[in-house]
Formats: C-alpha cells, structure tokens, sequence
C-alpha cells in the first residue's frame, strides 16, 4: 500500500505543477496540446486512485481508447 500512495501523490503533485504551465502555452497550443496533456494527466490520475482502492488493480490499470 505504500507504494500505491506514493505513485498517487507523485502523480498528483505532477499534476499540480503541469496544470499553471499548461496555462502558459501559446494560445495555438493551449487548445489542442495543452487540453490534451491535462485531460491525460487527469485520467492517469483518476486511475491510480481508482486502483489504489481495489484488490485486483489491473482493470483499473489497463489504458483503453489508445
């Protein structure tokens, strides 16, 4: 379990310093790369803590719509 709460608390310690840079990024990519990056950021997040709460954690792991 501890180091399921450290990969969570990293990922969201990324998050919270990827999120004001992304702000940052020409208007020309602010949009597309940027919207992307963080929609990305979210869901890795989401799924460790989503895993992080189950026995069995690889369905919660398993990247779908790649």
């Amino acid at each position: 379990m501890r180091n399921e709460v450290s990969v969570v608390a990293r990922v969201y310690d990324l998050t919270l310093w990827l999120l004001p840079h992304l702000a940052k990024f020409s208007r020309d990519h602010r949009f597309t790369l940027g919207d992307r990056i963080e929609v990305t950021a979210l869901e890795l997040l989401e799924c460790l803590v989503d895993a992080s709460y189950r026995a069995d954690k690889q369905p919660a792991l398993t990247v779908s719509g790649v």
